[in-house]
């Protein structure tokens, strides 16, 4: 964690409101706005729906990245995470992962028939939307 983080030296209250103030770091305000409105709005990540499944994916550095495909009918998530303390570059040898996706950050559609190599940066990740 960043030693400036404005919540390095504090608890959370435990079943109580505890908000967080955006001012002290506004480029995290956008990342978590992303993450929640996807997780409110996208069909594979509905809590409590029988229908949608985690699958783990394969990848040719499963020692340092864990990848996973939540899907609900033809609606699926694809999240991508370099766990390791180095860059590292893999490819998803996973077939489960087919078609053209949407990165939710960038807004940058990839096509996974024409490819499925990554880099990541140390502690790097990827979401993507189908």
């Amino acid at each position: 964690m960043d030693k400036n983080c404005p919540w390095k030296n504090k608890r959370l209250a435990f079943f109580e409101k505890d908000p967080i103030t955006w001012t002290d770091t506004p480029s995290l305000h956008q990342f978590y706005k992303t993450l929640l409105n996807l997780k409110s709005t996208h069909p594979a990540l509905k809590g409590g729906d029988k229908a949608a499944t985690t699958q783990w994916l394969s990848t040719n550095a499963e020692d340092r990245v864990w990848a996973y495909l939540r899907k609900n009918g033809d609606k699926e998530v694809l999240t991508i995470l370099n766990m390791s303390k180095e860059p590292v570059s893999f490819t998803l040898t996973d077939d489960k992962v087919k078609g053209t996706y949407r990165n939710v950050f960038t807004n940058v559609k990839r096509n996974f028939d024409e490819g499925k190599a990554f880099n990541l940066a140390v502690s790097g990740y990827a979401v993507f939307e189908k």
